[in-house]
């Protein structure tokens, strides 16, 4: 989820947005409207002066549009909806078939915005897992995120020529727990 935050706007529209809106909704809704203009003057400043930007700060506001704005404002998904969970229509889609698939997105988008992808899907995952140790209830939005984190990383071993290398060091690895595990795994 991302919230664009647009600092070519005035901060005095901003506030006489929020005056009018204030008009028109319940008094809970009004403390929240102006708690997200002083958290977006916050980060615009932030932005200016080339400053971090505080992450409790963005993730207030997003939950703030979580809670008044539904599931889209101006094209942005505000709230994560309830998905069913997806199915290939087909069933599991083979390797063989994935790597075509990938073979196309590196070509169409490139490898190094492939590579960039492969690290923001993975603090994608991050992000999800630290909220899971919060107390949310998103296995599903976990699962979602690892499954981009796999493909992500079955692109980087296509696109770094890895693969070989990357199953060595796993099986290296995986004898390695074995032994500190005391179990013992059978080589292929």
């Amino acid at each position: 989820m991302k919230v664009e935050v647009r600092t070519h706007e005035s901060d005095d529209l901003l506030h006489s947005l929020v005056h009018e809106l204030e008009k028109h909704v319940p008094q809970e809704a009004r403390e929240d409207l102006k708690e997200m203009a002083n958290i977006k003057y916050k980060i615009d400043n932030r932005m200016r002066t080339q400053k971090a930007i505080s992450p409790k700060d963005v993730e207030r506001f997003n939950s703030l549009c979580y809670k008044h704005f539904g599931k889209i404002q101006d094209g942005m998904e505000f709230s994560p909806e309830k998905k069913q969970k997806p199915q290939a229509e087909s069933g599991r889609i083979p390797y063989s078939e994935r790597r075509r698939v990938y073979e196309v997105a590196i070509d169409r988008y490139g490898i190094e915005a492939q590579l960039r992808m492969v690290i923001e899907e993975m603090s994608e995952l991050t992000k999800e897992l630290c909220k899971y140790f919060r107390g949310a209830d998103n296995i599903e939005a976990i699962a979602d995120e690892a499954a981009d984190v796999t493909i992500m990383l079955e692109q980087l071993r296509l696109i770094l020529g890895i693969n070989d290398e990357v199953n060595e060091h796993m099986d290296a690895k995986v004898q390695r727990l074995d032994g500190k595990l005391g179990i013992e795994v059978p080589n292929d």
